[in-house]
C-alpha cells in the first residue's frame, strides 16, 4: 500500500531550486533512509511530506493522516518541564514513566526542558514520538546528541517498529549506521532523488 506519493514536486527558496520535479512513493511495511550532502534538501523533503512546507509545484498525495514525527529542531517555552510536556500529548502516566525510566530520564522529569542537555532533549523527543503507536514514522537526524548506548537503544526501537511492520523514514548524514536496518535508500543530488534497494 502506498502511504505517501510525491508527483513532480519542486521547491524553491528565494529563487534557488532545492527540489526539482521529484517523484517517489513511500510504501507501507518498508524502511527508507534519505541521504545527501548538507543543503541538498533532506529536511525540506521531510517537511513537505509532513505538510510543514508548501511545494512550489507538484502534488503530494497522502493515504495516512497520523504520522510519528521527530523533527531536526524543536523549540519550547523555557518553563515547560519534561513531565508537563509529555502529559500535553499523552494520557497514560504509567507508560510515560516506563519510557522515561528506560531512557534514563525519569530522575529528570521535573526538570525544565531548557535545562536538558542535547542528548537528554533528543531522548525526550524520541520518547514523545514512540508513546503513540502509528503506522508511519518519519525521523530527521534522530541520532543527534545521542551517546553510543542511547544509539544502541534507538536502533533496538527501530527493529521493534520493523517487527510490527511499521513504515520508517529517516533522514541522515550517517547512512553506514543504518544499512542493516533499512531496505531502501533515497539519495538527493542536485535536487533529484535516486532510489536504491
Amino acid at each position: 500500500m502506498i502511504l505517501i506519493k510525491l508527483e513532480n514536486v519542486s521547491k524553491m527558496y528565494k529563487k534557488r531550486l532545492i527540489i526539482d520535479k521529484v517523484n517517489f512513493e513511500i510504501e507501507s511495511k518498508n524502511s527508507y533512509i534519505i541521504i545527501g550532502e548538507n543543503g541538498t534538501g533532506k529536511t525540506t523533503i521531510i517537511k513537505i511530506i509532513m505538510g510543514l512546507v508548501n511545494v512550489s509545484n507538484g502534488i503530494v498525495k497522502k493515504e495516512i493522516s497520523n504520522i510519528g514525527y521527530l523533527p531536526d529542531k524543536c523549540f519550547f517555552p523555557n518553563h515547560i518541564t519534561v513531565s508537563v510536556f509529555l502529559n500535553l500529548f499523552h494520557e497514560n502516566n504509567k507508560l510515560i514513566d516506563n519510557h522515561l525510566k528506560e531512557w534514563g530520564l525519569y530522575e529528570h522529569k521535573d526538570k525544565k526542558i531548557s535545562n536538558l542537555s542535547k542528548g537528554m532533549f533528543q531522548k525526550l523527543m524520541i520518547i514523545n514520538m514512540l508513546l503513540k503507536e502509528e503506522d508511519l514514522y518519519i525521523l530527521d537526524e534522530p541520532l543527534n546528541g545521542l551517546d553510543a548506548l542511547s544509539q544502541k537503544k534507538f536502533f533496538s526501537k527501530i527493529m521493534l517498529l520493523k517487527e510490527k511492520e511499521k513504515t520508517v523514514v529517516v533522514a541522515t548524514h550517517f547512512p553506514q549506521l543504518y544499512k542493516k536496518y533499512f531496505n531502501r535508500v533515497l539519495k538527493i543530488e542536485n535536487g533529484k532523488i535516486n532510489i536504491y534497494s
